[in-house]
């Protein structure tokens, strides 16, 4: 207990007022006012001015002594020198530099959208790895809608991805196929396909049907000059049923061409006539017959009477080579030479 204390002071005084010599009543009573001036913790009174300022300066030579190195430990001066230096920038002193340039110089090297700072190579090497790593791993079987795993799925929850037949590589290849190349050179895109069916079909004119020259490409014509009809006359064997000689139709083809259809009709009177014709190509004697087609012409003994053309449709166009000759020869069931007029139209565009 202090000696200090108040109630204790003014305790011994009452019980022991007896034995202090020479004190009388009045004395102990000014003791006992001197005692009420001390701060007590159960009291308002305070220190005086004089005495605060006392202890104000003993606290300032305190706080302004340097701290030991050794140190009561979680005291004060512990958690100052041991606990919080060590963990402050500049040096472990608050007093040296601007409040906050560690820091700033710190975050100046962090890559900001307003700056041209980048990673280090430690931390792009970094980045990078992962990169590579989410690059290299299995689509997942279900992944996320709108993913680029969902794009690179055939659907979600049913990747069924086969390197042997889904990859790029042999999507090319399958491609490239359509070149007749297996897919290995340049020209194996779908736009070096397009380009090329564009090039083969650019020759196919609006229309069909044209009295152009024969070496018009575009449209269906027949070889000789303009305006002037190119109708052969092709008659039959004296004998039934026996082919008469071959008639040139062409002495040789102007260009690549292509036989749809073949124009018959018969300039002499006689009854009901079947017939049969073909079409070779090749040199005078030497014809080699690429159609042969039967057909069937009327006409009455009145040389008035009408008699329509026949016009045979080849179910499949026969390709005739630019340079080639073309030639006709006939046979009919009667026993006496018939002559018929025969035209050759022919398409110029299916290949050039």
């Amino acid at each position: 207990m202090s000696h200090y204390d108040r109630s204790y002071l003014k305790t011994q005084i009452e019980t022991t007022e007896s034995d202090i010599r020479g004190a009388d009543s009045d004395t102990l009573k000014v003791l006992d006012d001197k005692i009420d001036l001390l701060p007590a913790s159960t009291g308002t009174v305070t220190f005086n001015a004089t005495a605060l300022a006392s202890v104000n300066a003993e606290v300032d030579t305190a706080l302004n002594t340097a701290i030991p190195g050794t140190n009561t430990t979680d005291s004060v001066n512990d958690i100052l020198l041991d606990q919080l230096k060590p963990r402050l920038p500049l040096s472990g002193t608050i007093s040296t530099g601007t409040p906050g340039d560690a820091t700033a110089a710190e975050l100046a090297k962090v890559p900001k959208s307003d700056s041209t700072v980048t990673w280090n190579a430690t931390a792009l090497a970094a980045i990078n790895a992962e990169v590579d790593t989410a690059l290299n791993t299995i689509v997942p079987a279900s992944p996320t809608a709108g993913s680029i795993n969902d794009f690179l799925s055939k659907a979600a929850g049913g990747n069924t991805f086969v390197k042997a037949t889904d990859s790029a590589e042999m999507l090319s290849d399958k491609i490239g196929a359509f070149t007749g190349d297996g897919g290995v050179d340049a020209d194996d895109s779908a736009k070096a396909i397009l380009d090329l069916i564009k090039t083969k079909t650019d020759t196919i004119a609006a229309s069909p049907v044209s009295t152009a020259s024969a070496t018009t490409t575009g449209v269906i014509v027949e070889d000789g000059a303009t305006g002037t009809p190119n109708i052969v006359a092709v008659t039959s064997s004296a004998s039934a049923n026996t082919f008469g000689a071959w008639a040139e139709i062409d002495a040789s083809a102007s260009a690549n061409s292509w036989i749809c259809t073949i124009s018959i009709y018969q300039t002499t009177n006689t009854v009901a006539t079947k017939k049969v014709i073909e079409i070779g190509t090749g040199a005078g004697g030497a014809e080699a017959t690429k159609i042969r087609e039967s057909f069937c012409l009327y006409r009455t003994a009145a040389a008035s009477d009408l008699m329509y053309p026949v016009i045979l449709v080849l179910p499949i166009p026969i390709k005739v080579a630019s340079g080639v000759r073309i030639a006709a020869r006939m046979a009919d069931e009667t026993a006496s030479a018939v002559a018929c007029d025969v035209s050759v139209p022919m398409y110029q565009t299916l290949e050039t």
